[in-house]
């Protein structure tokens, strides 16, 4: 839970992130994760996180780019893993 102007609420989901910056970009990235039998845990802009249960005490996770040449703001695009301006 994350505190913000005296209330609690919940933090965003890691689907509902990358929902944001592009409608159905978070079951993609599900999708993707699951066909490592892992799940989406965590998005930051040109990268998304997979977890994947070995056990009960233990995990292991897989950080991946978005492909290169993905809008990530204004006038930039996602390259190797970083949001970076657009050269012309």
């Amino acid at each position: 839970l994350l505190a913000a102007s005296g209330y609690l609420h919940a933090a965003q989901t890691p689907k509902q992130d990358a929902d944001k910056c592009s409608p159905r970009l978070g079951v993609f990235i599900m999708t993707v994760c699951s066909s490592s039998n892992a799940t989406f845990s965590g998005f930051c802009v040109c990268t998304y996180t997979c977890e994947k249960k070995i056990s009960k005490l233990q995990s292991s996770w897989t950080a991946d780019n978005m492909p290169n040449g993905l809008p990530c703001g204004d006038c930039k695009q996602c390259c190797d893993g970083k949001c970076t301006s657009v050269n012309f």
